[in-house]
């Protein structure tokens, strides 16, 4: 048995068609650089035998365009076809697209955080709402019958002004927690788009 060369342009999945199936990486011996696009060539070395076997090209660019794939081998080789297949991983084999992939998911918690609090401050506001509602026909009842206790609608009254002070300054904060957020999210996916 002697060894075989095979090239492929792109890095591909190339199929000798078969069911002896061999996985590599093979070399980089050529890059052709052009505007917008390279033409990449591989060799592959490849151990000639008998019968027909399938080679799986691997480490290839997410980039490639499935349709310009081609191969050619030495005398020794016949190409029966030529395939691109994608296969899905379940997490990025890189350390540092996996750590961004953590931060982002911190980065999507901080933000849902900040619009669940927001949801709630909203919910006070409304709840403080209705109560004034309460309060103030309630306080024109008591008047009309003379029974009104000017104490305890004067704890009321700075109650409910307390706590839409309050109120306000925490919606100020949270919107401005939530451009925060919204701004270092952006950050993380654009670096992760660039590492990826």
């Amino acid at each position: 048995m002697r060894p075989t060369r095979l090239s492929l342009w792109a890095g591909l999945a190339l199929l000798l068609c078969g069911s002896a199936f061999a996985q590599v990486k093979g070399t980089l011996t050529e890059v052709r650089v052009y505007r917008g696009q390279a033409l990449v060539t591989r060799a592959v070395p490849l151990e000639a035998r008998a019968g027909a076997q399938e080679v799986v090209v691997g480490d290839l660019p997410e980039q490639v365009l499935p349709d310009s794939l081609y191969a050619t081998g030495d005398d020794n080789l016949v190409i029966r076809a030529v395939r691109y297949r994608a296969t899905a991983v379940t997490e990025e084999p890189r350390a540092e697209v996996r750590q961004l992939d953590q931060q982002i998911q911190a980065a999507q918690d901080e933000v849902a955080k900040v619009v669940a609090d927001m949801q709630v401050a909203e919910q006070q506001g409304q709840y403080l709402t209705k109560l004034e509602g309460f309060v103030a026909p309630t306080a024109q009842a008591e008047i009309s019958k003379g029974v009104l206790n000017s104490e305890q609608l004067i704890g009321l009254t700075k109650f409910m002004f307390e706590q839409r002070t309050t109120l306000a300054t925490q919606k100020v904060a949270l919107a401005k927690s939530q451009r925060a957020a919204q701004e270092a999210l952006t950050v993380l996916q654009r670096k992760r788009a660039e590492l990826a």
